[in-house]
């Protein structure tokens, strides 16, 4: 009994001393292994099934519960020679035997090589349960993410996976993500950018093998300095703005720029723009450290800002612009009273015709339609007509200028539709809810190759039910890239007005065939001198951004009215086809 009670007590610390260093040994961090059955199928009775199976997976058959151990007619009677209700083993019934093994109880099937094989077994009642199973190509068994495990902010690597069978590197479908997107964010190849200090993991994932790697995040940079941190500048005019980081070695190639007001001042390319009178601040970041520089944009162009004297007829806003007043008065019989022919008068670089400087003579008129209208400092030229409304369309791409561009609108309180490739709408669910939640309307862009596809109406409607699932809001208005002259067909362009489609042209189009800013907004500003509706097309480019910033200001003090198309509007600009 002695001896016995021995035995116990050792296999149990034997099992309790196993048990410990299994929980103790540290599994690899980043490494990963398939499990092996991938799926199940059941099968019915002279119902053949079908399968694919790459190289190294597996798939596990069954037989029905209603059909496990049913016996025939002829069983039932205890008639039948050599009869019996018991069911055959699995095993391969046609085909390329050596593409696949069987486990006979189990009904396990492995996929061995490239082939198609018929596997299957014969029931107790005679019937015969089937699949027929194709293998190509090879699945991932174990997938290991190969990256350094330290990074500083700003920094980007490139992860390589390490996969095995190395077969099955060409035809893995793999899936990045970042649990963090924070501090670490991750693409589709694999490239991660650190963003901020802290950790993250980041998975591959490929069918039912997820590989992961930890990495820390951590911040060198002390401090950004930005130079100037405060300056004037009148409008069209610009700036160079330098950063220094505190180390000098600190990685600063994340930089984000932001602006409060890009209304007044914008950054782009290591340079800041004066847009319109008023004060704003411009903001550099690298993750949470931050510079920041304070930019004033005067009116005029080398003229002292002065004040207007309170007891003048300037008639200011909150935001320090003068509006035009309803009734026109009898303008100062002085040299440079505002009048555009007079010999004082010099244009404002970047701006254009539209745009022209009037030195400060400390008094103002009320206009008429062709008249220049004094701003203390500066006049815009009135058109001669005011339309009924602007329709601004942008032929856009759904990249990162889209957002800067209705950003530009939003700053002005405009809006305009903007016209979207059917393929650009899968992944940009962020882009087309910002568009849409500043008031802007979507349409769909075709190429004349889809407009004249047969299926148009088909390819609409499924882009709208896209639409509907990331905006809430379908659309009915639809263009042709290069315009319906000449790139569609009547039947086509009859096809989609009978399915409830509006067909948008345009009058203008700007930025053509890398038209410079200065012209694209004189032709604008000239096509929409008008007493109809016009419809002005623009492509997605920072062109289009540019000329909205000049643009923009001059529609809104002339009080050219300006909106998103929507689905109750009738096309302004007659269409045609051929």
């Amino acid at each position: 009994m002695k001896k016995m009670t021995k035995m116990l007590c050792a296999l149990l610390c034997g099992v309790l001393l196993c048990g410990a260093v299994a929980v103790a040994t540290p599994k690899e961090n980043n490494a990963a292994s398939a499990a092996p059955v991938r799926k199940q199928m059941v099968l019915e009775p002279d119902k053949s099934r079908t399968a694919s199976l790459k190289i190294g997976e597996q798939i596990k058959l069954s037989v029905g519960s209603a059909n496990i151990g049913k016996k025939s007619e002829n069983q039932a009677a205890g008639s039948g020679e050599g009869s019996t209700d018991k069911d055959t083993s699995w095993g391969v019934l046609g085909g390329d035997s050596d593409a696949v093994t069987v486990e006979k109880e189990s009904g396990v099937v492995t996929a061995e090589k490239t082939g198609t094989a018929t596997v299957g077994k014969i029931l107790g009642d005679g019937r015969t349960v089937s699949c027929t199973i194709t293998v190509s190509g090879f699945a991932v068994k174990q997938m290991t993410i190969e990256g350094t495990q330290e990074m500083r902010v700003g920094e980007t690597q490139k992860l390589q996976l390490s996969i095995t069978p190395t077969e099955a590197r060409d035809t893995a479908k793999i899936t990045w993500k970042s649990d963090n997107s924070d501090v670490l964010s991750v693409d589709s190849d694999g490239k991660v950018t650190a963003h901020q200090a802290g950790s993250a993991t980041i998975r591959a994932t490929t069918g039912n093998v997820v590989a992961k790697l930890t990495i820390s995040v951590s911040s060198d940079l002390e401090s950004l300095t930005i130079k100037p941190n405060s300056t004037k500048m009148f409008v069209g005019d610009s700036i160079a703005v330098q950063v220094t980081p505190t180390p000098k070695d600190a990685n600063i190639d994340s930089a984000q720029w932001k602006t409060e007001n890009s209304a007044v001042a914008y950054y782009k390319d290591g340079r800041i723009y004066g847009v319109g009178v008023g004060t704003t601040r411009i903001t550099v970041s690298v993750g949470d450290v931050t510079a920041s520089c304070t930019v004033t944009v005067q009116k005029g162009h080398g003229q002292p800002n002065n004040k207007p004297d309170d007891n003048n007829n300037n008639n200011n806003n909150t935001n320090g612009n003068t509006q035009p007043a309803k009734q026109p008065t009898q303008p100062s019989s002085k040299p440079g009273n505002g009048k555009t022919g007079g010999s004082s008068a010099s244009p404002i670089a970047g701006v254009g015709s539209q745009f022209t400087y009037v030195p400060n003579t400390g008094s103002t008129y009320l206009y008429m339609p062709g008249s220049t209208v004094t701003i203390t400092e500066f006049a815009y030229t009135m058109p001669k007509n005011i339309p009924e409304t602007v329709y601004l369309t942008i032929d856009s791409k759904l990249d990162d200028v889209a957002g800067s561009i209705a950003d530009t609108l939003s700053a002005s309180g405009m809006q305009a539709t903007f016209f979207v490739l059917t393929d650009n709408l899968y992944g940009s669910d962020d882009m087309l809810r910002h568009l849409t939640g500043d008031g802007n309307s979507i349409g769909l862009l075709l190429t004349p190759e889809q407009a004249n596809s047969g299926n148009v109406v088909a390819l609409l409607d499924q882009a709208n039910r896209q639409l509907s699932v990331i905006t809430g809001m379908p659309t009915r208005l639809v263009r042709v890239s290069g315009g319906t002259s000449g790139n569609i067909s009547s039947e086509t362009l009859n096809t989609l007005l009978n399915a409830g489609y509006r067909v948008w042209d345009w009058n203008t189009s700007a930025n053509e065939s890398g038209q410079a800013a200065d012209a694209s907004y004189q032709a604008v500003s000239k096509a929409i001198d008008t007493t109809g509706t016009p419809a002005v097309r623009f492509d997605g480019s920072v062109a289009t951004d540019t000329v909205l910033r000049q643009l923009l200001p001059y529609m809104k003090y002339c009080g050219i009215p300006t909106r998103a198309i929507q689905a109750s509007d009738n096309a302004v600009c007659s269409t045609t086809a051929g």
